[in-house]
């Protein structure tokens, strides 16, 4: 019903919308500008926020434009392991000898 009456071409907020379909808002547009300063830096970070809020969609959509010949992006799906199992996802993304 809320598709028809916003004129909804799809299903809105769904985890595989495509990059091409966010909308840019300005606090995107700033969340780019920061990770781009951080890629120049090579810097670390910490993105927290509400759920809910796009922090996933808006870092896949910044992942997408990254260089697969420079930069090698790594998920890690659960934050409540050790420290030694952080280091091991890591480690096994980036093709590292296991320990």
């Amino acid at each position: 019903m809320y598709r028809s009456y916003y004129n909804l071409a799809g299903i809105p907020f769904e985890k595989d919308l495509s990059v091409q379909q966010i909308f840019k808002t300005s606090a995107l547009t700033e969340f780019f500008s920061r990770l781009e300063y951080l890629k120049q830096v090579k810097g670390l970070f910490l993105f927290t926020g509400v759920p809910g809020a796009g922090k996933t969609t808006a870092l896949r959509a910044w992942v997408e434009e990254l260089k697969p010949e420079f930069f090698k992006p790594v998920y890690i799906q659960l934050s409540t392991v050790s420290t030694y199992d952080f280091y091991h996802q890591i480690n096994k993304a980036l093709g590292g000898q296991p320990c």
